[in-house]
């Protein structure tokens, strides 16, 4: 079980990010609005902007689909999740938080902590969004304002959750989880999926299938 939890776990993750877009207008200082055109210190920026989205705390609701023997789509579970971001900081070449992330499965509950926020470029701006679970970086990107992807390919845990393909008969494949923010009656809420594509040889040639293989959303109560 702890290999599927970590497996539908890394999929909700991208809800997490906050607000704000984690990239510098170059042509502007920072300090100039905050400090009376002083320059900020270096890395604040990348800290103001961990502080203000992920010292949070978010609500969620996922569902998990698995491919079965007709390579049709089926509900794999259903969870419900607390996440709070916690202990802002810069580390290195990093602005982060620490976060819990408590999941109940109505007979299951699981826990993880891990790490999530920016990178910061050498001259103290902003740069990648990360998410860090155990020395596992998963970078973000926002491909318009409000909405970020990433992609990723199939893992052993993805393969497990589809009945006809395995890593011998696997040609290609990856899956891309997508975060589109919007502010319902004024809360921030976060709505993610992830659409899993696979390529593989099977009895009659080679099968290629597509479908969503999450759903869900965070919502943010503090």
């Amino acid at each position: 079980m702890n290999g599927l939890l970590h497996l539908l776990f890394l999929g909700a993750l991208a809800s997490c990010t906050g607000d704000a877009t984690p990239t510098s207008d170059s042509d502007t200082d920072p300090g100039d609005a905050d400090s009376g055109g002083a320059e900020l210190p270096w890395g604040q920026e990348s800290l103001d902007f961990v502080t203000e989205n992920l010292v949070a705390t978010f609500e969620g609701a996922w569902t998990l689909s698995e491919l079965d023997a007709t390579d049709t789509p089926v509900e794999a579970m259903t969870w419900t999740d607390v996440a709070v971001g916690s202990n802002p900081r810069i580390e290195d070449d990093r602005a982060l938080v620490d976060v819990q992330n408590d999941m109940d499965g109505g007979t299951w509950t699981h826990s993880m902590e891990f790490n999530e926020g920016v990178m910061i470029e050498e001259d103290g701006s902003m740069g990648a969004y990360f998410i860090d679970i155990d020395g596992a970086v998963t970078f973000m990107t926002e491909t318009s304002p409000g909405t970020w992807t990433y992609q990723e390919e199939l893992t052993s845990n993805d393969l497990s959750m589809m009945t006809n393909v395995t890593q011998d008969n696997l040609i290609t494949g990856w899956k891309q989880s997508t975060k589109v923010i919007t502010h319902p009656d004024g809360v921030e809420r976060h709505d993610v999926s992830a659409v899993t594509h696979v390529e593989y040889e099977g009895e009659d040639g080679p099968q290629t299938v597509e479908f969503t293989s999450l759903v869900g959303h965070h919502q943010r109560v503090d």
